[in-house]
């Protein structure tokens, strides 16, 4: 991981003080937001790998609700947590999917659980949901199951 760091500063991109062993076995890397998109490009350029995002609304005072965004990064065994903090009043983050497309999914789902508005998205359409609407009964084996369709 001491590359990915060489090379996000090579990119101009800050991390903030934290401890970056706060998760460990993970590392955890807190990014002000309008790197967000520089460390995905340079996550892809090295051939991380991502494994996960995921968005939580942080409730304070007034000034200080914000958006928490994070995405996990794997190489070799090794873990990233890249983390991130929004403003509520202003939800708006820069996209993965662009790097990452399989992570399109995921920031819709973000979107749709917290409102966060990502930028440059190629896909933002609503996350599918799937309405359970009737209780269906199929028969499989001998077994009756129900299950809701």
């Amino acid at each position: 991981m001491s590359e990915y760091l060489t090379q996000l500063a090579a990119a101009g991109v800050e991390v903030k003080d934290s401890n970056p062993r706060a998760l460990a076995p993970a590392w955890r890397l807190p990014l002000a937001p309008e790197h967000w998109g520089q460390a995905a490009q340079v996550a892809q350029a090295m051939g991380l790998r991502h494994a996960g995002l995921w968005a939580d609304v942080r409730d304070g005072e007034d000034e200080s609700e914000a958006i928490e965004v994070y995405a996990c990064l794997e190489q070799a065994g090794q873990y990233l947590v890249l983390v991130t903090q929004v403003p509520l009043a202003e939800p708006r983050l820069s996209s993965h999917s662009h790097c990452y497309p399989g992570v399109n999914r995921l920031e819709r789902h973000a979107h749709d659980l917290t409102g966060l508005d990502w930028l440059d998205q190629p896909d933002n359409r609503r996350a599918p949901l799937r309405l359970f609407t009737r209780l269906e009964t199929a028969t499989l084996g001998g077994y009756s199951t129900n299950r809701w369709t």
